[in-house]
């Protein structure tokens, strides 16, 4: 969905605590099955952040990069 274009947000939660992989333990990353290079990877802009004691929620607006945008602000 994520390579078609279809996702326009994306809610992410940060918790205090990582938790890693190899190849005994395969545990499914946020985008699974493409690889986006630097120029087709989706651009992303800070909608909200909320906190929660040591826990982030985070709001993302997701959209393609082209020309022009993608840059800091």
């Amino acid at each position: 969905l994520v390579a078609a274009g279809l996702v326009d947000e994306l809610f992410l939660t940060l918790a205090p605590r990582l938790a890693g992989r190899d190849d005994a333990i395969r545990r499914p990353g946020l985008v699974e099955g493409v690889a986006f290079g630097a120029t087709r990877a989706p651009a992303s802009r800070v909608r909200s952040i909320m906190r929660s004691g040591d826990h982030l929620f985070l709001r993302y607006g997701l959209g393609p990069i082209g020309p022009g945008k993608g840059g800091s602000s």
